[in-house]
């Protein structure tokens, strides 16, 4: 999956954070333009259960009429990996 980066203009005015951060009057955004599938069941107590099915890569402009499962990119386990998140 390609990773797209846009910029989104803010208010045009730098906020300073108290610690003296200047915050900047864009941010960058990356993202992978992708199509989530929800689905639900009902569980044993009656109640509606909502779930994500699938999430699927169709291309950087979204043209690709059959899409890529992103689910090994969520599946992916790394033993080595120090971090907790």
């Amino acid at each position: 999956a390609q990773i797209t980066q846009t910029t989104i203009p803010t208010s045009g005015k730098q906020q300073q954070l108290p610690n003296g951060v200047i915050l900047p009057t864009t941010v960058e955004i990356e993202y992978v333009p992708c199509v989530a599938s929800f689905d639900s069941y009902e569980d044993e107590h009656g109640s509606t259960v909502r779930y994500l099915a699938k999430l699927e890569y169709h291309g950087p402009n979204g043209t690709l009429v059959k899409g890529k499962s992103l689910a090994p990119f969520f599946d992916d386990i790394h033993d080595d990996d120090d971090d907790d998140d």
